[in-house]
């Protein structure tokens, strides 16, 4: 009877133990992405007489299950969704674009809270649009699944519809549906 006593004590001594090491990990680290989100964003500014106003809505859907390594756990996916780059200059003439996108897209949360996702395909783009986009770093927290600042550049059209200038910088987030 004395040995089960024991047990049952050490058993609940390491059940504490483990509860207090979890509630130590940092926040993105206990947390988990849910398999649906979306990532939205805007950004709004001026670059010398030129208004430019881009948003970005993306559906993500995380497929597998997530990789974890020592300070980062890693989810893959796909993306889908548009972005959109309206340049206007001061009489209100300009350009939108809204390219629908859909590729890969991998997410890693880190140990010191903070969040990237990569969109690999758009890493080395020669357009300074996509570029921009390759990459989306931010912070995480027990209140946030994400969010951070982007921007929004040109997508380096020379011909035909013209868009090779103003750059805006705007902010992201991580939203559940």
């Amino acid at each position: 009877m004395k040995n089960l006593y024991q047990y049952c004590w050490l058993a609940l001594g390491l059940g504490l133990a483990s509860c207090s090491e979890d509630e130590k990990a940092p926040a993105a680290m206990r947390s988990t992405l849910p398999n649906h989100f979306k990532v939205v964003g805007e950004a709004v500014g001026t670059d010398g007489a030129l208004s430019i106003d881009c948003i970005c809505d993306l559906q993500i859907e995380l497929e597998g299950e997530p990789t974890q390594s020592e300070g980062v756990v890693e989810y893959r996916g796909v993306h889908g969704g548009h972005f959109r780059r309206t340049v206007l200059d001061s009489q209100g003439d300009g350009i939108s674009l809204s390219p629908d996108v859909h590729g890969e897209i991998i997410i890693r949360v880190y140990e010191a809270d903070s969040i990237s996702l990569t969109i690999p395909i758009n890493l080395g783009s020669e357009s300074s649009f996509y570029r921009e986009t390759a990459q989306f770093k931010g912070t995480s927290s027990e209140n946030s699944l994400g969010s951070g600042q982007w921007n929004c550049a040109p997508f380096d059209l020379t011909e035909g519809w013209i868009d090779t200038v103003g750059t805006v910088q705007g902010t992201w987030r991580i939203q559940s549906e």
